[in-house]
């Protein structure tokens, strides 16, 4: 589920209303619908490898003496988690340019920051 101005809407309707907003076909849609699907499986691993990394920080962490190699090692990973699960992922901008047209790409970016 999604929140736009307080209110809860889920990624299909969300995903039809933008397919509609920028004119695409059904074609264009199915395969909007394909990478969006695709991204947030991916987002969903980033999320379940950060708990995990985080769970291992914490018990490398609670050890007496702590292996100071690991630790930062634990510690760059979850950063870069962070910033994985905080943006697009690298696959989502190519898989949408393949999708859409360069109109459709401008629209989409001004609705998204505007």
């Amino acid at each position: 589920m999604c929140r736009k101005n307080g209110e809860v809407r889920q990624p299909r309707i969300l995903i039809a209303r933008t397919a509609r907003s920028l004119g695409l076909d059904a074609r264009q849609a199915s395969r909007l619908r394909r990478a969006l699907r695709e991204e947030r499986r991916q987002l969903r691993a980033v999320k379940e490898r950060l708990a995990e990394c985080r769970s291992q920080l914490q018990a490398a962490l609670a050890q007496d003496e702590p292996d100071a190699q690991q630790v930062c090692e634990l510690a760059r990973e979850e950063r870069v988690l962070l910033e994985r699960e905080r943006s697009p992922g690298p696959d989502l901008d190519p898989a949408l340019a393949a999708i859409l047209s360069q109109e459709q790409m401008r629209r989409l970016r001004r609705r998204s920051l505007g």
